[in-house]
């Protein structure tokens, strides 16, 4: 993991999630599936979007993470992402016409502000 945050969402999956997958296909998340509890709060690196810094989590799975690096380095980052609120904090959630394409509740995609707290 680079100590640093990486520049993109573009360089951070080509540093750090593609190898993971290419080292363990047969994986569904970043971690194996085996983290529980606080270990899902372990992060594999932050990159920069928007001048802030987002932390990805272990937890994340690999399907929505590629898609969103398919589309940040082909269609930009600024149309991949969105912010969001949640109850403690500020993610980035998959722009609506991407989560058309993974359709559900969970999209499965953990990438929050570092630092952040939501708006009251």
């Amino acid at each position: 993991m680079n100590d640093r945050p990486y520049p993109s969402f573009a360089a951070l999956v080509e540093a750090e999630v593609l190898p993971r997958l290419a080292a363990n296909p047969g994986h569904v998340r970043l971690d194996g599936g085996e983290s529980v509890g606080s270990e899902v709060w372990n992060t594999v690196g932050s990159f920069m979007f928007d001048g802030d810094e987002w932390e990805v989590f272990v937890d994340n799975h690999y399907e929505p993470l590629l898609l969103a690096y398919w589309s940040a380095r082909f269609r930009g980052e600024d149309r991949t992402f969105r912010r969001a609120d949640t109850k403690t904090r500020v993610k980035l959630e998959l722009a609506d016409d991407l989560r058309k394409i993974r359709p559900g509740r969970h999209q499965y995609l953990y990438l929050y502000r570092r630092g952040s707290r939501a708006a009251a």
